[in-house]
C-alpha cells in the first residue's frame, strides 16, 4: 500500500523570480521507497502564490530515488534537475534537462562512469554564461563503498557531458568525517 506523504527536495527560482521550481519525491510505499518524482510549478511569486503544472521526469529508471538538486539557467529557459538512485550499486543517477518554456523533459542522461562503476549525483551550479554546468558525483564499484568524487562538466546547449573534461578526486585525497 502506498503512503501518502511526499517532501519537496529542493527549489529553484527563475530569474525573474516569479516562478518557483520544487523538486517533490514521493509518495512512498510501504518500505518508504519513493513512487514519484516530478517538479511541481509554483506561480505569481511576486503577487499571489498558486500552484501550476506538474512536470513528470520521465526518467528511463522508474526506481530513481527523485530529483535531489535543481538549477535553473541565468536567461531562465533550461531547468537541470539532478537525480539519485536509492541503491547505488544497482544503477546510475540521472541529469534531467527540462525546457521551461514548454514544462517538457527534453533529455534524461546518465551521469557517466566506466569500467562498472556507478555514479550518484551529489551536487551541481551552472556557470553564470548559461553555457555549462558542473555536476559533482560521488563513483562506486561492487567492491569498494567509495572510488573517488568527480567534478563532470555538462554542456547545456548540446545536452551531454564532456568527455575528458573530468576532474577526478580520489579516495585518498577526500576529506573524511567520522560521527563518535
Amino acid at each position: 500500500p502506498l503512503r501518502h506523504e511526499a517532501a519537496v527536495r529542493a527549489v529553484a527560482v527563475s530569474p525573474d523570480g516569479q516562478t518557483a521550481y520544487c523538486a517533490v519525491v514521493g509518495p512512498f510505499n510501504a518500505s518508504g521507497v519513493a513512487v514519484g518524482h516530478e517538479i511541481q510549478i509554483v506561480q505569481n511569486l511576486g503577487t499571489t502564490p498558486t500552484l501550476g503544472a506538474r512536470i513528470d521526469l520521465n526518467v528511463p529508471d522508474p526506481a530513481i530515488e527523485g530529483p535531489l538538486e535543481l538549477e535553473i539557467t541565468p536567461d531562465g529557459k533550461k531547468l537541470l534537475v539532478l537525480t539519485d538512485h536509492p541503491d547505488p550499486y544497482d544503477t546510475n543517477g540521472h541529469l534531467v534537462v527540462v525546457d521551461t518554456l514548454t514544462n517538457t523533459v527534453t533529455s534524461g542522461i546518465l551521469l557517466p562512469t566506466s569500467g562498472g562503476q556507478k555514479a550518484t549525483g551529489n551536487s551541481m551550479t551552472i556557470h553564470p554564461s548559461g553555457s555549462h554546468a558542473y555536476v559533482h558525483v560521488v563513483v562506486v564499484d561492487a567492491l569498494t563503498v567509495f572510488v573517488e568524487d568527480r567534478l563532470l562538466v555538462f554542456d547545456i546547449a548540446a545536452s551531454s557531458f564532456l568527455g575528458g573534461s573530468t576532474i577526478a578526486f580520489p579516495a585518498t585525497e577526500r576529506l573524511e568525517t567520522q560521527v563518535i
